[in-house]
This record gives C-alpha cells, sequence and structure tokens, in this order.
C-alpha cells in the first residue's frame, strides 16, 4: 500500500468510524492502527554501524540484521545502490562476516549516496538495511 493511499484510506475510515461506532476516539490512533497492520515496522528491522560511513576513515562497517531465526545462517547480502544497481554481492556467509569496507566488486571505494543491503537467511527471512555513504 503506498502511503498516499493508506493516508486516503485512513480519512475514508476516521470519517466512517466517528460516524457508524466513535469506538476509535482519535484520528492518531486509526493511523497507528493502519501503519502498524499495512506497512513495515522500521523498530524491527535491523541496522548498519557507523551509519553514516566514511570508507576513507571508517576501516569496516558492521550490519546488525534482526531475524526471528538468529540461529539460521546467512545465505545473501546483496548491497545495491540507490538506481538498483548490484554494488557487492557475498553468499553462505556467517554472521561475524556481515560486513562492508565500502567498496564494490572492483574493489573501488562506492560514490556518495545511499546504498541498502538485502540480507537473507536460510528461513528466507529478509532485512533490508539502508546505508548511508559521506566521504
Amino acid at each position: 500500500m503506498l502511503v498516499d493511499d493508506a493516508v486516503q484510506d485512513l480519512h475514508t475510515l476516521h470519517d466512517q468510524t466517528v460516524i457508524s461506532s466513535g469506538s476509535l476516539s482519535s484520528f492518531k490512533e486509526i493511523y497507528t492502527l493502519v501503519r502498524s497492520k499495512d506497512l513495515k515496522d522500521p523498530i524491527n528491522e535491523g541496522y548498519f554501524s557507523p551509519n553514516p560511513y566514511n570508507p576513507d576513515f571508517d576501516e569496516i562497517g558492521n550490519f546488525y540484521p534482526n531475524f526471528i531465526n538468529e540461529q539460521a545462517p546467512i545465505k545473501s547480502m546483496i548491497i545495491y545502490d540507490e538506481s538498483g544497481e548490484k554494488v557487492l554481492e557475498r553468499e553462505n556467509i556467517s554472521y561475524s562476516d556481515l560486513n562492508w569496507n565500502g567498496r564494490n566488486e572492483s574493489v573501488n571505494i562506492v560514490e556518495n549516496g545511499v546504498y541498502f543491503a538485502v540480507i537473507k537467511n536460510a528461513e528466507d527471512e529478509k532485512n533490508i538495511i539502508k546505508v548511508a555513504v559521506l566521504r
């Protein structure tokens, strides 16, 4: 569900709720209810540290995914740039190898920008972690 569609649906839902039942006391409660149901909760996502990351000064950054099954091995980690181009791919790695030195497959340091790491485990759980690179 797109955010604009969700907001429009919220306005409609709010009007119907106030008219029909009055059970929800505020628009904020409805927004929280719909958001928690339809949109992914960013609190449960993993993270990268340090973020923002400067590969010129910080030797290496670490990914910390948040999986339900933390014992499942990591199947893949793919890092994409803002345009969706693959920057780096690793397969069958351990949790201790979930790091990045800010370099692409050609071993060049990447440019400033936002990068997305898609990390999957053997249970097909997936985390998408955003990394800001500032040099």
